[in-house]
């Protein structure tokens, strides 16, 4: 945080925190491990063992290693009904030289989807004019046919660790640690200000988030970020207001005053209620990431005021206006892009159009009911408890209900109150999936 504030990214008032900033409670239930009893001092933490001394030059070598799952991720979608198909991987590449960390999100852990990964890298490679040589891994998916023919046909280069030696493929394990220790870091963060809406199944979101924070932040005694370093830039257009509290309260401008010159009318909410996911990787650094809690849907907005502290957390709660509305909207708001960007073609590859048949369920259309507070479905003349089995969790549109949000996941109506989250964990699953998953 010093350098930042040294290099002109920070402003000096953040020099009075020197060895006077107080815990942060957050990084201490994220962050906690076992202190090591014992260790081995080298003059550069052993680095130049692994790295090697004959590279020097970007993506010369590059580590990679993949990073499991037990819990099921949202998977990033901008338009449509929500899939049943959960993230339960990622593939992590770091380049040895300069420390730029790629992450590929996987809805499995085949070799296929493996190798998507490795293409969606090469790709963002040859946009800054690197070209990958060499890959240094573990066994596993890396050591099987498909990958190593691809290796081959790119005229690249292979290595692989010994067996029971992982520690040779240390540097990439050790971007895996922090990536993991940053991500749930932003998660506890975001779930203890905000318990309704944070839920696990956002982890993909927070990891792309920690992957942006050690590409544009870790800053060195030159000034220069690893996506510096990776690009071979000398500068950057880099803005600390570009960044946010992952996870906090967002107030997103009605898309009818966006667009529309005749507004909204005069008495209905001017803004709605988001959650801020991070940056967008294809727009610019002022454009962010936000889901919609009602449906699910995240997009790329611009006409934003971010609340990064969580102040306004209870006035949703109780239904009244904050305080310092006045405040937030002044030093937090950002503009908007009309532009549509497809967030699933941008961390992996999307399904077939076979694969995505199979994977959607249209949603249960209800004329003239109403959500219980349990989830159940209430029509007229009926009883909560009538069609209990398929009463949780299930997405409902209304047919004539004006609050209900179109296909690009605007809505109208209460948004300022705090309104009701979808469920993700049972979001696109069929009915006998749901059932079953109930406990």
């Amino acid at each position: 945080m010093f350098r930042l504030v040294k290099l002109g990214f920070l402003p000096p008032k953040f020099k009075k925190l020197k060895n006077k900033a107080p815990p942060c409670v957050s990084c201490l239930l994220g962050q906690a491990h076992r202190k090591p009893w014992r260790f081995k001092r080298t003059k550069d933490g052993g680095l130049s063992s692994l790295r090697g001394k004959d590279i020097s030059k970007p993506a010369e070598t590059i580590g990679c290693d993949q990073l499991i799952s037990a819990q099921p991720g949202l998977v990033p979608q901008s338009k449509g009904l929500l899939t049943r198909a959960r993230i339960w991987a990622a593939t992590i590449y770091v380049d040895y030289v300069t420390g730029y960390v790629h992450v590929g999100l996987m809805q499995d852990q085949s070799g296929e989807s493996t190798l998507q990964t490795k293409h969606d890298f090469e790709h963002l490679c040859a946009t800054r004019g690197v070209t990958v040589k060499h890959y240094h891994a573990d066994n596993g998916r890396f050591a099987e046919r498909s990958f190593t023919d691809d290796v081959k046909k790119s005229l690249q280069r292979i290595t692989f660790c010994g067996v029971g030696a992982h520690h040779q493929n240390g540097i990439t394990k050790n971007t895996i640690k922090q990536l993991t220790l940053i991500s749930r870091t932003l998660l506890v963060h975001a779930q203890g200000l905000w318990p309704e809406y944070i839920t696990t199944m956002l982890w993909p979101y927070a990891l792309k988030a920690a992957q942006d924070r050690i590409n544009q932040l870790n800053i060195d005694l030159h000034g220069k970020t690893p996506d510096m370093k990776f690009s071979g830039v000398a500068s950057t257009n880099l803005r600390m207001r570009d960044f946010h509290t992952w996870g906090c309260p967002c107030y997103i401008l009605d898309s009818r005053l966006q667009t529309d010159p005749k507004g909204v009318p005069k008495w209905e909410p001017r803004a709605r209620v988001g959650i801020y996911l991070g940056r967008s990787p294809s727009h610019a650094g002022n454009v962010a990431l936000v889901l919609n809690p009602k449906t699910g849907l995240v997009l790329p907005q611009f006409h934003v005021v971010f609340d990064d502290d969580f102040t306004t957390v209870t006035h949703l709660r109780k239904g009244t206006v904050p305080s310092n509305w006045k405040t937030l909207v002044d030093n937090s708001r950002e503009k908007n892009t009309d532009e549509f960007y497809n967030l699933t073609k941008t961390w992996f590859e999307p399904e077939t159009d076979e694969t995505a048949e199979e994977i959607i369920e249209p949603s249960i259309v209800v004329n003239k009911g109403a959500i219980t507070n349990e989830g159940a479905i209430a029509n007229k003349g009926a009883t909560p408890t009538e069609d209990a089995s398929v009463s949780q969790n299930v997405n409902i549109i209304e047919d004539d209900d004006p609050s209900i949000q179109d296909s690009e996941g605007e809505t109208g109506g209460d948004d300022m109150i705090m309104p009701e989250m979808v469920n993700l964990e049972s979001a696109g699953l069929r009915r006998s999936e749901r059932v079953a998953s109930q406990p």
